[in-house]
């Protein structure tokens, strides 16, 4: 029984924590965190990618494994 009460506390708790998140993110500069994460996390891992297919002449499993591996 008091695994259930904890449980329901920390999900009353992170559901709370995310009550602003809409409004935050629709502000310019929260657009603007999203953009720069994207491009952080998206535009190496493209580059990497592109760059291991033709200059490495790697074939695209091990592209795809290698990417993958990097960002878990």
């Amino acid at each position: 029984m008091v695994g259930i009460r904890a449980h329901a506390a920390h999900l009353t708790l992170a559901l709370d924590a995310g009550k602003q998140f809409f409004a935050t993110v629709m502000r310019p500069e929260g657009i603007l965190w999203l953009a720069l994460g994207l491009v952080i996390t998206f535009v190496p891992v493209v580059l990497i990618g592109i760059f291991s297919m033709r200059k490495m002449r790697l074939d695209f499993g091990s592209v795809a494994g290698m990417l993958c591996g990097s960002m878990a």
